[in-house]
């Protein structure tokens, strides 16, 4: 079973929040992360206004490899909805909707690809950074479900979908209120792009939370 029967510390990590399931879950305080290492201070970014400039990236596809399926041909290339599913230990400590986790879940064919992006985050931010932008709060992977809004089914069926902090980069919000957007976020985002992910907020600006492993 793909979703609610799994042990709560594996499952968690995997199983994102489903709008028709429950109510909306409340993050748990986070810890203090120590100084970086480096000696660097963390940064807090402001709260996004719409004075904040925005320039849409002119180019969004720094993926370095073939790429990822159009999401019409994930079936054929990844399989049935809700299996193949792998884990692999996270970089640093990611916060799920009120647990902790050092795993990340996902599907076999990018979990690994997940891995590498979150190491070279940490290595470009460093851990109090990561902390500091709440780059560590972690929305889920796998949820089979169809797409807010329409009948297709989502990209998080597949577990090739993952969020990141769903309440301060919410599926309507854009550039002017996502936190996500802001301009000390675009190596994140741009680590995502050289593995050939696609991120919603970056290519059409809404749903800055969502990242996924396969094109339009």
């Amino acid at each position: 079973d793909f979703s609610v029967n799994h042990n709560v510390k594996e499952a968690a990590y995997e199983y994102n929040y489903c709008l028709e399931h429950g109510t909306k879950p409340v993050f748990a305080p986070r810890q203090a992360v120590d100084t970086d290492p480096t000696g660097a201070a963390p940064t807090t970014p402001t709260s996004p206004t719409a004075t904040v400039p925005y320039v849409k990236p002119s180019n969004t596809n720094l993926c370095k490899g073939g790429g990822f399926p159009k999401q019409r041909e994930v079936e054929r290339v990844y399989g049935p909805m809700g299996q193949n599913q792998a884990s692999l230990p996270s970089p640093y400590t990611l916060y799920v909707y009120g647990q902790q986790t050092n795993v990340i879940r996902a599907h076999e064919m990018v979990v690994e690809s997940a891995q590498r992006v979150l190491t070279r985050a940490l290595d470009h931010y460093g851990a109090a950074q990561i902390h500091a932008l709440k780059l560590d709060i972690y929305g889920g992977a796998l949820c089979v479900r169809k797409m807010k809004g329409g009948n297709s089914w989502s990209m998080h069926s597949w577990g090739i979908a993952m969020d990141w902090h769903p309440e301060a980069n919410g599926f309507k919000v854009n550039h002017t209120q996502a936190l996500f957007a802001q301009p000390i976020y675009v190596k994140w985002w741009e680590l995502w792009e050289e593995e050939c992910w696609v991120s919603l907020g970056r290519a059409r600006d809404f749903d800055w939370m969502h990242i996924q492993a396969a094109r339009f």
